[in-house]
Parts: C-alpha cells; sequence; structure tokens
C-alpha cells in the first residue's frame, strides 16, 4: 500500500470502535445486508473484536504515512486529511524538481 500511495489510519479506541460496531444495524453501512456482524470465530464479540484489534493495530500504525484521531469532529478529520495531502502533494512536486 506504501508504495501506491499515501496511507492514512483513522485511529479510534477500542471501546469506541466497538460502540460504533454495536450501534451499525445494517452491514454495509446504508442497509441491505446482515443485521449485525458475524462473529469471526463464533465467540464472544467484544473479547475477539480486542484480540483481533491488538494484532492488527501494530501492522496499521507501520502501514501509515499519518495517523488521525477519529473521534474528532468530523469536519476536523476532514481538515487533517486534506492538509496531510497538501503537505504530501508539495513534497512530491518538490523532489520532482
Amino acid at each position: 500500500m506504501r508504495k501506491h500511495g499515501a496511507v492514512i489510519y483513522l485511529t479510534a479506541p477500542v471501546a469506541v470502535l466497538q460502540e460504533r460496531l454495536i450501534g451499525q444495524t445494517s452491514f454495509p453501512p446504508g442497509g441491505g445486508g446482515e443485521a449485525n456482524r458475524p462473529s469471526l470465530t463464533g465467540g464472544n464479540c467484544a473479547a475477539e473484536f480486542y484480540a483481533v484489534m491488538q494484532q492488527r493495530e501494530p501492522l496499521y500504525q507501520a502501514a501509515a504515512h499519518y495517523s488521525i484521531d477519529a473521534t474528532a469532529l468530523p469536519d476536523n478529520i476532514v481538515e487533517a486529511i486534506l492538509l496531510f495531502c497538501k503537505i504530501s502533494f508539495i513534497k512530491v512536486c518538490c523532489t520532482m524538481q
């Protein structure tokens, strides 16, 4: 991923992510899918989610060029992404000269 573009990791505490998944009434969001996300292992969803995130978090961080707090207001998240894109574009342009 890093070789072919910029990777932005939207971070949030596991508890926040779990809340968001519990509040999600359909998959994919917006309807048309299953009523709830299924467990990957058939076990306790909360424990499973925590274990999966513990494994994946270092991988997500390693892949990311930039991390943004996804618990911020949506407008602030968008501003941070746009700022990162502008900075990245400037860096690319400067190295091409």
